[in-house]
């Protein structure tokens, strides 16, 4: 195996097809994230989550199912961790909307 020392001077594995993504190059794609959510609307957000749907629904249906368990309840967990913060910040721009008015 190739020995693999990343930027830190921190071994991180014996394999040779390890890939380390640098710290730079992961900066850069967060922000280009953030400049592609920046400049969308409410329409390109939705196609961006209908199209991630899509791919979650497309890997669900290639695991097997002694393994269909333990996946969809880690499905449920990301879920619900990401889906009650989104509701909380919903409900408090509706309830900032009413009291503006």
């Amino acid at each position: 195996g190739v020995e693999c020392i990343d930027q830190s001077g921190i071994q991180c594995g014996n394999n040779k097809y390890l890939i380390i993504i640098s710290r730079e190059l992961m900066k850069t794609l967060i922000s280009i994230a953030n400049d592609y959510i920046e400049t969308s609307d409410w329409k390109t957000i939705t196609a961006l989550k209908f199209c991630l749907l899509s791919l979650g629904a497309i890997a669900g249906m290639q695991v097997r199912d002694e393994h269909r368990k333990p996946v969809t309840t880690c499905a449920l967990t990301v879920f619900l961790a990401t889906y009650i913060p989104l509701m909380a910040k919903l409900i408090r721009i509706c309830i900032d909307w009413r009291e503006a008015e």
